[in-house]
């Protein structure tokens, strides 16, 4: 009995050890076969079933936390992306399948078909077979596993990311230390100027970025870069490349500096210093495209489930349905990013708001029913995802890919032909300007946008029909609201501001799929938010948690920055109208000034700086770049770096309007005098017409007033404010000599005055002014008038109504009427005496000499 114990006792001591070596050598394994499933590809020869054991293999050891779906799909990818030659694999994926073992029969059924006699081809390589004993082509040619790439290697979702602070050209960059990164890159806009992948002064490259699930994506260019960390500094190559972190530090500079780097302490040393490194967020694949598209393969199905619904939004889901791991994770960051500034307290009230809300995120169009990514296989994931089906509609619109910022293409119906005939929405949008004059008080912002916000809201079944479009290969319609359609803006507003029909503009601004949630103090606004989450999730929408900051001192919301201070410039937007090359055409020329147009709130004279660049731009006026174009292009960025920041609008505080003109234009700063003394509102211009140009100079100084009162007229209606100008001459308007005629003009034929008669435009005239003989200067004026000649008709004189006369017999009576002089005969005559029997109608012609 003793022996078997000690046997048994052995037996699973030895288990214990293989366990622990199992579990140490378990992240070898894992990443070798997550390296294996990226490259693994079909060999020539090599059965279609081998290789479809192989991808799974691979991916149940490569990914073993993941749930068995999550599996299925990446063995999907990585059979599609593995599959040769390219026409077999456009016939399997034309057929869309769904799981592996779909796939897989797909594949031997085009294989057959791509094998069979008629498509045989003569060439000597055509008489070789591959295993599956059919007739193949020849191999294609694999490129080399190195060339014109390089690959970023990782694991998704298992550690979390070390940071090592550092400045890159002197700016400071919070960077990822990956060593399964064989290259340095940097993200765009964290350099000035790097605005996007096509930066002039990086050498332009070919080579793709390829990530763990097999995705390339292009970089814009590599440079040497200064990189200093302390006293350490050193020039190093750099790739610009969209990712999700500021700046990954690879292989390549860990090798340059000879560091080492210790995981279990979280230590790098560098020559004799050893440096601490910063624990992140989970981390998936380096790139933003590239952690969707890897974290994509542990979605589980998005919660759904009817509920209440708002129009034709999509069903909240229910309470009970969890979230995604992806989601989960993206709130969490969406909690770290927001919780810097804030107190212990703060934080966590701000976490149990969103552990409570995190029903309403969505990290991936597959947590909202109805939307689906327009990424890789765009066709087949938004089928799959719910937002198209076949259609056999009568209509049929082309497809455009159109760049995102991030490099990746949009998926865009041209719908001009169907706007054509549609009925138009007048439903207004909210202006910009206004939308942010709501803010004034408030000190705590939250910035909110909607994931895929259009695809949210589904078609009617009778509409869909109208979008279908075409990509060459089958017809196809949207189940949801596409882009492009020309009521869709108006409709989403309908609909945002009955999801929002309870909270006032002065705790909530939207505009779109963009909400910007605000208050005056920490508290204030966390309610505000609350309620805001509340009414969206009412309505079945989904936020995106990547493109929301929750409860911070200073947010961007639609191209401004938005805090206590005021309202500023979006420097993305600044640094994109600062390194605008010289415009060549009229239409290059055209977007810098629609571009520099959009802060022009923000530049005092903007109409006075670019009126020589307008001029370039008017009909039949040939392009010819001068010196003054020049001025007014560098004038024009300069302004724009400097744009100051503006202040919020005070009703409880008087306006101040300064006014100014000049030969080319008018212009006119709107302000007010606060704790800090005066500070701008906004600035306004406005270029001069050809006929304005002719005015005297106390004219257009006097037009400035005009114009710049009209311009700010929702904020100085009502009130009192202060008007200055710098032309003494306006001073005494009251005192003109002979100002009856402006008056005049002014009462009768302003936009207001309405072309009156003369006793309302006499009425109207004295309520304010007199002047001797103004009763006659009226009635001339209105008789004068060119617009009241051409609408009002003459005044009618009165006539006697006709009569008719009533006759019996002949010559009861008769008509008698002299003709006027004619040439003298030679009997003297000059005139005819005609008479007419009234009953008869006898005529009867005399010539007589006189009358």
């Amino acid at each position: 009995m003793e022996r078997d114990i000690r046997r048994l006792e052995q037996a699973i001591e030895e288990n214990i050890t293989r366990l622990e070596s199992w579990r140490l050598k378990r992240e070898d394994v894992s990443g070798h076969s997550r390296e294996q499933l990226t490259n693994r590809s079909c060999r020539p020869g090599e059965s279609l079933g081998t290789f479809a054991a192989d991808v799974l293999l691979y991916a149940r050891r490569g990914y073993p936390e993941f749930p068995a779906a999550a599996r299925e799909e990446l063995s999907l990818h990585a059979f599609l992306r593995g599959l040769f030659p390219e026409r077999l694999r456009q016939h399997v994926r034309l057929a869309m399948p769904q799981t592996l073992s779909e796939v897989l029969l797909q594949a031997e059924r085009a294989e057959l078909v791509l094998a069979s006699p008629p498509h045989q081809q003569n060439s000597r390589d055509s008489g070789k077979r591959g295993g599956s004993g059919v007739v193949r082509g020849p191999p294609p040619q694999l490129p080399a596993p190195l060339q014109g790439r390089c690959t970023v290697v990782g694991r998704v979702g298992h550690l979390k990311g070390l940071y090592l602070s550092c400045c890159i050209e002197g700016q400071p960059c919070r960077a990822l230390v990956d060593t399964g990164s064989t290259i340095s890159l940097i993200r765009p806009g964290v350099l000035p100027g790097t605005f996007g992948l096509l930066v002039e002064g990086w050498t332009p490259t070919d080579t793709q970025l390829m990530t763990v699930t097999g995705e390339r994506t292009d970089m814009g260019g590599k440079k040497p870069l200064q990189i200093r960390v302390r006293d350490l500094a050193l020039i190093h190559d750099f790739w610009l490349a969209d990712i999700q972190d500021q700046c990954i530090i690879g292989l390549d500079l860990l090798t340059h500096w000879g560091a080492c780097v210790d995981t279990a302490k979280r230590a790098i040393t560098l020559g004799t210093e050893t440096l601490t490194l910063q624990c992140g967020q989970k981390q998936g694949a380096e790139g933003t495209r590239d952690r969707r598209r890897a974290a994509a393969a542990q979605q589980i199905s998005g919660a759904s489930g009817s509920g209440s619904s708002l129009l034709t939004a999509t069903p909240a889901p229910q309470p009970n349905k969890s979230p995604s791991t992806e989601t989960a994770e993206a709130v969490g960051d969406l909690w770290q990013r927001s919780s810097v500034g804030l107190n212990g307290d703060q934080r966590q009230r701000l976490r149990c708001l969103l552990d409570e809300n995190v029903d309403i995120f969505a990290a991936n169009d597959k947590d909202c029913r109805q939307t689906g990514l327009v990424a890789e296989e765009k066709i087949r994931e938004m089928a799959a995802a719910g937002v198209i089906e076949l259609s056999n509609s009568p209509w049929a619109a082309p497809v455009n890919l159109v760049g995102k910022k991030n490099g990746s293409p949009r998926f865009c119906v041209d719908f001009r032909r169907l706007n054509a005939v549609t009925k138009k929405d007048s439903y207004p949008l909210p202006r910009i300007d206004e939308a942010l004059d709501y803010v004034c008080g408030s000190s705590w912002f939250s910035s909110l946008d909607l994931r895929s916000g259009y695809w949210q809201v589904e078609l009617a079944p009778e509409a869909r029909p109208k979008t279908a479009f075409t990509i060459g290969q089958g017809l196809w319609q949207f189940r949801v609201m596409p882009f492009g359609l020309c009521n869709a803006p108006a409709t989403f507003e309908r609909l945002m501001e009955r999801v929002l029909v309870n909270v006032p503009r002065s705790r909530c601004v939207v505009y779109l799929d963009d909400l910007l949630v605000h208050g005056g103090d920490f508290d204030s606004a966390l309610s505000h938010l609350s309620e805001v989450f509340g009414a969206i999730r009412r309505a079945g929408l989904r936020l995106n948690p990547s493109k929301c900051w929750l409860l911070t001192r200073e947010t961007t919301f639609l191209g401004h920055v938005i805090s206590a201070q005021g309202i500023a410039t979006d420097p993305a937007k600044v640094a994109a109208v600062r390194d605008w090359s010289t415009p060549s055409n009229v239409k290059e020329l055209r977007s810098f000034l629609g571009l520099a147009s959009y802060y022009r709130r923000f530049i005092k004279g903007f109409a006075t700086t670019a009126s020589p660049l307008h001029r370039l731009t008017d009909k039949g006026q040939p392009f010819g770049w001068s010196d003054a174009c020049a001025a007014a292009f560098a004038q024009l960025k300069e302004a724009l770096t400097r744009a100051p920041v503006l202040a919020y609008p005070d009703a409880r505080q008087p306006f101040i309007v300064d006014t100014d003109a000049s030969n080319v234009g008018v212009g006119a700063v709107l302000s007010q005098q606060g704790d800090a003394g005066e500070r701008v509102v906004a600035y306004f211009s406005q270029a001069l017409g050809r006929a304005e140009r002719n005015y005297c100079v106390t004219r257009r100084e006097l037009l400035a007033v005009v114009l710049a009162v009209r311009h700010f007229r929702p904020y100085l209606h009502g009130c009192r404010f202060l008007l200055r100008t710098d032309h003494a001459s306006l001073t005494w308007l009251l005192n003109f000599k002979h100002p009856e005629g402006q008056v005049l003009k002014l009462v009768h034929g302003s936009v207001g005055a309405g072309h009156y008669g003369n006793a309302k435009t006499l009425r109207r005239l004295r309520g304010r002014f007199y002047w001797p003989g103004c009763r006659w200067d009226v009635e001339l004026h209105v008789h004068c008038c060119d617009t009241c000649t051409a609408q009002k008709g003459p005044t009618q004189r009165s006539t006697a109504p006709l009569q008719q006369y009533l006759v019996g017999a002949p010559m009861e009576r008769v008509g008698v009427d002299v003709l006027r002089p004619f040439p003298v005969t030679e009997s003297g005559n000059r005139f005819v005496l005609v008479a007419m029997d009234y009953f008869t109608k006898w005529p009867e012609a005399y010539a007589v000499p006189d009358q």
